[in-house]
C-alpha cells in the first residue's frame, strides 16, 4: 500500500478503514490502514509506503527481490496517477484493476496486457476541468462500496488463476439514478493508443509536479525542489523556538502556522508537506518556504 495523505475528518464517511482517532491525530493513511487490518487478521504481511507514488517509487519497489506484484489495485483519486499506473503495469506485463467513484457514480475495469483496451484507450489524456470531481460534487459512500466490490471480485479471479472468468469492459453504475451498465465489453485495444498500442508509455519519464491540489480536501501537497531527507527532530526544535506548537510523530510533524489557525501543516521526512486549510498552491508554497525552506 502506497499513499501520501493523512486521515482527515472528511474521510470518515466513505473510507471505512479509518476512525475518529485517526482523524484527530492526523495519522498517515497507510499507518491507519495497517492498524485496522492488523486487528482483523495479523498473519497477513502488509508492506506500506508513506510516499507520493510516482515512477521512482515503483522502480525502487521493483528492485526489491522480495516484492514481485501479481497485480495492481487502483485506489487513487486523480487521473495523472491512474494513467501512470496504467503505463507502469503494461510495461511490467501485469494486470491493473481500476476503480473510481465520484458523486453517485461508480466505475471499475480490468486492464490486462495484450487483452482488450487499456485505461488510456478510454481517455487518451487527462480530462479537462469541465469534468465532475470529488472536489465539485463529492463522493457518495455506497458508490465506493460498489466500485470496490467489482474491483476486488476481479482481483480474486486473477489471483485465483481464473482469467477466463474476468469481466471485460467498463463497469459503470449511477446509484442515484439506478443505472447499471457494462460498456465496451467486446472492445479491442486501439492500435494508435500510446500505451497499449505503440508502447510509448507517455506517463513515464516525467518529473513530479511540485504543487498538487488534493481532491476534496482543501489541501495542497508541496514537494521540495530537490529530493532530500529532513532531520525532523531538528526542524521540530527550530519551529518550537519560533513559538509554534509542534506535534512530533515517528515519521512526520504537525504544526499550525503563525496567525493561521485554520491551516495546519503535516511535514514528512522526505521533505514533502501537506498544507491543509487552503487550495491555493501559491499560498501553500509560501507557507512551505517560510517554515521549511525551498
Amino acid at each position: 500500500m502506497v499513499d501520501r495523505d493523512v486521515v482527515d475528518w472528511s474521510n470518515l464517511q466513505r473510507q471505512s478503514l479509518f476512525d475518529a482517532d485517526d482523524a484527530r491525530t492526523g495519522r498517515p493513511k497507510v499507518d491507519a490502514a495497517r492498524r485496522a487490518l492488523d486487528r482483523l487478521e495479523s498473519a497477513t504481511e502488509l508492506r506500506t509506503e508513506l510516499a507520493d507514488f510516482d515512477e521512482s517509487t515503483w522502480n525502487r519497489l521493483m528492485t526489491d527481490p522480495d516484492w514481485s506484484p501479481d497485480l495492481v489495485l487502483d485506489g487513487t483519486d486523480n487521473f495523472h496517477t491512474r494513467l501512470l499506473l496504467n503505463d507502469l503495469a503494461l510495461r511490467q506485463g501485469i494486470p491493473f484493476v481500476h476503480a473510481a467513484a465520484v458523486g453517485a457514480e461508480a466505475r471499475a475495469m480490468v486492464i490486462r496486457p495484450g487483452s482488450g483496451p487499456c485505461f488510456r484507450c478510454l481517455l487518451e489524456d487527462v480530462p479537462t476541468n469541465d469534468q465532475d470531481t470529488c472536489e465539485t460534487v463529492g463522493v457518495l459512500e455506497p458508490a465506493i462500496a460498489l466500485a470496490t466490490a467489482f474491483q476486488t471480485t476481479q482481483a480474486l479471479k486473477l489471483l485465483g488463476g481464473r482469467d477466463a472468468a474476468v469481466t471485460s469492459g467498463l463497469f459503470v453504475a449511477d446509484l442515484w439514478e439506478g443505472r447499471f451498465d457494462l460498456l465496451m465489453a467486446d472492445a479491442t485495444a486501439r492500435p494508435s493508443c500510446r500505451s497499449c498500442g505503440t508502447a510509448e508509455y507517455p506517463s513515464l519519464g516525467h518529473a513530479r509536479p511540485p504543487l498538487t491540489t488534493l481532491c476534496g480536501r482543501n489541501a495542497v501537497q508541496v514537494r521540495p525542489e530537490t529530493e532530500r531527507e529532513l532531520d525532523l527532530a531538528a526542524v521540530a526544535g527550530r519551529l518550537a523556538k519560533a513559538g509554534l506548537e509542534v506535534e512530533a510523530q515517528p515519521n512526520f510533524l504537525r504544526f499550525r502556522p503563525e496567525n493561521a489557525s485554520a491551516t495546519r501543516v503535516s511535514l514528512f521526512a522526505d521533505g514533502r508537506a501537506l498544507i491543509v486549510g487552503t487550495n491555493d498552491p501559491l499560498r501553500a508554497k509560501s507557507l512551505y518556504d517560510r517554515y521549511v525552506g525551498s
